[in-house]
């Protein structure tokens, strides 16, 4: 809307209409029917959208209308539905519930394809087994059948949740609340069994469990509950000094006790039980590795005659080999280069044992002297004489013979001694290139 200034000789002064004037005989302007018409009209149709009726007395209407128009709840004939507007992205009320009841679910909850709330009934097949009616709120994750649910029975004061899994299933827990489990009847966070009511458990360092400190008991008593006790100074058939365990058996007539003895530089261990008569046997002390070394049993060093073909676990053969006196340190300590040096720095040698017979060193006793240990001694034969039997008759080259017989000493000049002697009862003689008693043969082995 504007003023005429299109159309010609309709006299605006400076844009704007003028009346005329008489003293000066300037005209006044000129109002086309056209215009006049169309600026009439188009305030009178925002005074009918202002639901105003026209008064051509009063010149404010305009204004009102434009008030009115203003105000959109007095607007008329305005949409009243989303669809009316166009709006699209919109829940209508009542859709899943809200600001209305919801309907009662039939079938199951985890069906439903959106977040809402629900009602549930007898229809519903997955409600709560202790709910007949209730009602809650479904709650959908993006993705598969995953969700979760509350509820609330309408009926009663059960309230659960339950999470869904990806193929909709899910169990229901019940939640707990002030009318089914109220925390001001319980324990005020008691720090002791007793502060529970519980009787029928073992508080920390009774019968010395979870205590650092056991305690103190008759421990010659039979029938002593089960646990960890201390027996110091004192008269007891089991030592004294003790720091014990008591194991009863299946009555109170029979148990067991292992003890660990203090102030000792070498731990010492204790055990006893019981007689068919229920008294304590004598008490036992247990060997280990720090009072009874394996050595102990059999020295390093040690030779044995072993029965089977192969060496026995800690054992070398005694064949004269060279070892490594590194790796086998305590024998070398023990028989060091008695039986051979080595390469002289590294390594030495053991024992040669095969095919020998043992003889105990002579050690100064006069019956094998001189005799240096591991050394070697030749097979030999005492020296003796030998006589003809009676009646015998002698032949042979000259030589010198002296014999023993039973009647007068003569001399006999022979050239060789013929067969093996016999006695004739005997059998014959066997002959080899050493002289041997009769023997069986074992592996010869040193302990390392």
């Amino acid at each position: 809307m504007d003023y005429p200034k299109s159309v010609p000789s309709v006299g605006l002064v400076n844009g704007k209409f003028v009346d005329e004037n008489p003293i000066t005989g300037t005209p006044g302007s000129l109002v086309p029917a056209s215009w006049g018409n169309g600026v009439t009209q188009e305030i009178l149709n925002v005074l009918a959208a202002a639901g105003i009726a026209p008064d051509e007395t009063k010149t404010d209407q305009l204004a009102q209308a434009l008030s009115v128009l203003s105000d959109w709840l007095k607007l008329k004939n305005k949409p009243t539905t989303l669809a009316g507007y166009g709006i699209t992205d919109a829940m209508p009320a009542g859709a899943g519930g809200l600001l209305s009841s919801a309907a009662v679910v039939r079938g199951k909850v985890a069906d439903l394809p959106a977040s809402q709330f629900v009602t549930v009934a007898d229809a519903t097949t997955d409600r709560p087994a202790t709910v007949s009616y209730g009602a809650g709120l479904h709650i959908k994750y993006p993705g598969g059948g995953y969700g979760f649910d509350l509820m609330s029975s309408v009926t009663s004061e059960w309230y659960g949740v339950r999470r869904l899994a990806e193929d909709g299933t899910g169990s229901w827990r019940m939640l707990w609340h002030d009318a089914n489990f109220n925390p001001a009847s319980k324990a005020d966070k008691a720090t002791t069994l007793a502060g529970y009511g519980i009787t029928d458990a073992l508080t920390v360092g009774q019968y010395g469990l979870g205590g650092n400190i056991a305690a103190s008991a008759a421990i010659d008593t039979v029938g002593l509950p089960g646990g960890f006790y201390f027996f110091g100074e004192g008269n007891s058939s089991f030592g004294q000094y003790l720091g014990l365990v008591n194991i009863p058996y299946g009555n109170g007539n029979y148990a067991g006790q292992l003890a660990f003895q203090q102030g000792n530089s070498e731990t010492t261990i204790l055990v006893r039980g019981c007689d068919n008569n229920g008294k304590w046997n004598p008490t036992r002390r247990l060997w280990h590795d720090g009072n009874l070394k394996s050595g102990d049993f059999l020295p390093v060093g040690t030779t044995i005659q072993y029965a089977g073909p192969s060496v026995p676990s800690g054992f070398l053969k005694e064949n004269g080999a060279e070892v490594s006196r590194s790796v086998y340190a305590r024998l070398f300590a023990a028989i060091g280069t008695f039986y051979g040096a080595g390469d002289g720095s590294t390594t030495f040698n053991l024992p040669d044992s095969r095919g020998e017979f043992i003889r105990g060193l002579d050690d100064g006793r006069g019956v094998d002297p001189q005799r240096a240990l591991g050394s070697l001694q030749l097979d030999s034969m005492q020296g003796h004489w030998h006589g003809p039997r009676p009646g015998t008759s002698l032949n042979g080259s000259p030589g010198n013979w002296n014999g023993v017989g039973g009647g007068a000493n003569a001399t006999f000049n022979i050239g060789s001694t013929g067969d093996p002697v016999t006695n004739g009862v005997h059998g014959t003689p066997r002959t080899s290139s050493e002289t041997r008693p009769r023997n069986t043969s074992r592996l010869m082995c040193i302990k390392y």
